[in-house]
C-alpha cells in the first residue's frame, strides 16, 4: 500500500427527508431519509482509500423528541455498496445507527453532538467502526447551514483520524400554530384560528 499523506473531498452525499410525523403536543417527531453519495474521494486521490469506488445508496428511519429547546434523536437504516475488498476487509451491505443530542441557543441557532456507527456483523474490528462528532446548526430563512467534526471511536474502515463535515440543506419553515391551514408567516392572526367568513 502506498505511504504518504494525501487530501481529498471527501464522497459528497445528496439527500431528500420526509417527514412522518410532527406531533407538536409531544414533540414527537418521525422522518424517513434517503441519499446517494459520489466518489469524487478516489477519483481525487486514487490509491488512497478516501473514498468508495462506486456511489453508494442508503436510507434510514429518524426518532426524534423535542423538549424546551432540547433535541433527542436516534436513527437506524442502512446502505449498499459495490463490495469492494481489501485483505479481510469487505465493503458490501452495512446496517448503520446513530444519536444525536442538541440544543437550540435560539430559534435559529443550535449546537449539537452526535454519534454514527455501522457494524457488519463480522468478526473484524475494521468492520465495525464508531465515530463521534460536534457541530453547529444556522437556519438563514428556508436554508439551513451546518458545520461540523469528530474523529473515530472505535477504529474501522471509514472512521477517521478526523473528518469536516459540512452541509447546506433547504428546508422550508411552514408553522401553522392555530392550525387554520394559514401558514404563520402569511397569516394575519398566527394564534387564532380564521372563520369560514
Amino acid at each position: 500500500l502506498p505511504g504518504g499523506t494525501a487530501f481529498a473531498l471527501a464522497d459528497p452525499r445528496i439527500s431528500a427527508k420526509v417527514n412522518a410525523l410532527d406531533d407538536r403536543s409531544s414533540g414527537f417527531r418521525l422522518a424517513f431519509n434517503a441519499w446517494v453519495t459520489l466518489p469524487t474521494g478516489h477519483y481525487i486521490a486514487d490509491g488512497r482509500y478516501l473514498g468508495n469506488e462506486e456511489p453508494t445508496f442508503g436510507g434510514h428511519l429518524i426518532a426524534e423528541i423535542v423538549t424546551s429547546g432540547f433535541h433527542l434523536a436516534a436513527n437506524v437504516g442502512g446502505f449498499w455498496r459495490d463490495g469492494d475488498e481489501l485483505f479481510s476487509t469487505q465493503a458490501t451491505v452495512q446496517f448503520t445507527y446513530g444519536a444525536a443530542v442538541g440544543y437550540e441557543i435560539t430559534p435559529l441557532f443550535d449546537l449539537f453532538g452526535e454519534i454514527e456507527g455501522g457494524p457488519s456483523f463480522r468478526a473484524p474490528v475494521d468492520e465495525n467502526p464508531l465515530e463521534a462528532r460536534l457541530g453547529a446548526r444556522l437556519r438563514v430563512d428556508d436554508t439551513v447551514f451546518s458545520l461540523g467534526g469528530g474523529t473515530g471511536l472505535i477504529a474501522g474502515v471509514g472512521a477517521p483520524l478526523f473528518r469536516l463535515i459540512g452541509t447546506v440543506a433547504w428546508a422550508p419553515l411552514i408553522v401553522d400554530e392555530d392550525h387554520d391551514g394559514i401558514n404563520d408567516n402569511e397569516d394575519n392572526c398566527p394564534t387564532e384560528a380564521e372563520d369560514v367568513d
